[in-house]
C-alpha cells in the first residue's frame, strides 16, 4: 500500500481490490492531521481516569474514495461551542447525505454520580445526531444524560454504599423515547473506569417519554 504525501498536506492511501472478472477495485483513503484535546478538570473525588484526558496530534481519516469516484467525507472540529477540538463534526455520504453531530459537557452535579470516577467530575458526549439524505430530507435525534444508578449494585466504600451509574434518553425524531441504563461493574471495591461501564437494562417508549407513564407504551429489554 505505502503511504504518499498529498497536496494538503496529509497522507493518502491505495487500497486495490479483486473484482469481478479479474478486475482490480481502487479505493483511495485521504488522511489528514487533527489536534484532539479534550481536559478535565479534577474535583479531588478520584485520582484521574486515563481514559478520559486528550490532548494529543494524530492523523485521522478524511475521506474514502470508491472506485465508482463517489466518497466518504469525515470532517473534525477544531473546537467550537458544541464540540471540542478532534470531534468528529460530520459525515457526508456518496450519496450526498450528511450526519452532523454536536457535542455536550456534563458536570458531576448533572450526572452524579457518572462524575464520581467516570469523567472525573465532567463527562462529554453527543448531544445530538441530524441527519439528511441530500434529496430535502432531514431528522435529527436527540440525547440526554441522567443519573441512574439505582438499579446498580452496591459498592461498600469509604464506610457507605455507593451506585455508580448513570441513563442516556435517546429521543428519536418522531418523539420515540429510548431509556439506556448503564452501570460500573469492576471486581472488588474500586470505582469503575470509563470502559468499565455495560448497558443492563432498555426501555423503548413509543411516542412520548418515561416522564409520561403510564399513559406511554413501554418495552423493556433487560
Amino acid at each position: 500500500y505505502g503511504w504518499v504525501r498529498n497536496s494538503l498536506g496529509g497522507y493518502t492511501v491505495t487500497w486495490q481490490v479483486p473484482g469481478p472478472g479479474g478486475t482490480i477495485l481502487p479505493y483511495t483513503i485521504n488522511y489528514t492531521m487533527i489536534y484532539n484535546s479534550i481536559t478535565w478538570s479534577p474535583q479531588g473525588l478520584t485520582a484521574p481516569d486515563p481514559s478520559t484526558d486528550v490532548s494529543v496530534y494524530g492523523w485521522a481519516i478524511s475521506s474514502i474514495v470508491l472506485p465508482n469516484g463517489t466518497q466518504w467525507g469525515f470532517t473534525y472540529s477544531a473546537g467550537d461551542a458544541t464540540s471540542s477540538a478532534g470531534d468528529l463534526k460530520q459525515v457526508s455520504t456518496p450519496s450526498g447525505g450528511t450526519i452532523t453531530y454536536t457535542y455536550t459537557t456534563m458536570t458531576s452535579g448533572q450526572a452524579a454520580p457518572v462524575g464520581l470516577s467516570r469523567c472525573n467530575g465532567i463527562c462529554h458526549a453527543v448531544q445530538s445526531r441530524a441527519e439528511t439524505d441530500g434529496r430535502g430530507n432531514s431528522w435529527t435525534t436527540n440525547y440526554d444524560y441522567n443519573s441512574g444508578g439505582g438499579s446498580c449494585p452496591a459498592v461498600y466504600q469509604g464506610g457507605v454504599y455507593v451506585r455508580y451509574g448513570f441513563m442516556t434518553v435517546e429521543t428519536d425524531p418522531l418523539q420515540n423515547e429510548t431509556d439506556h441504563y448503564f452501570c460500573g461493574l469492576m471486581a472488588g471495591n474500586s470505582p469503575p473506569v470509563a470502559n468499565q461501564y455495560h448497558e443492563i437494562l432498555t426501555e423503548y417508549y413509543q411516542g412520548c417519554s418515561n416522564s409520561e407513564v403510564p399513559s406511554c407504551t413501554s418495552n423493556n429489554l433487560s
